[in-house]
């Protein structure tokens, strides 16, 4: 398994300098092209290192804990206050709708 991880982290190394080319502002479409199908080449690759190795158990508790820890940073909490929809879904920021349906505003200009 070790010649696989290496083999895994010179393809991740060189699809980062991919990215990093085709992002360039100057790289001509011709090579952006040819870097796009070589970046396919790599990642069916990767996915053909990830499908023949055989993880043991602790390795995948461990790949199992590391994504769940990613998708908490990644993924606010509801209600916080880095959540921007908290504020749009708490009762406090909703107007308040009387029983024929209209907002206090829209009585008052309906008159």
């Amino acid at each position: 398994m070790p010649e696989q991880k290496s083999s895994y982290e010179t393809i991740k190394a060189r699809l980062d300098q991919i990215v990093g080319e085709v992002q360039k502002k100057d790289t001509p479409l011709e090579k952006s092209l040819d870097l796009y199908d070589e970046a396919l080449r790599l990642g069916n690759r990767c996915v053909e290192l990830l499908d023949s190795t055989d993880f043991s158990l602790n390795e995948l508790e461990q790949a199992d804990d590391a994504a769940d820890g990613a998708a908490s940073v990644a993924e606010p909490a509801r209600g916080t206050a880095t959540d921007p929809q908290a504020s749009q879904d708490t009762p406090q920021a909703k107007a308040p709708v009387h029983d024929d349906g209209n907002k206090p505003d829209e009585q008052s200009q309906a008159s």
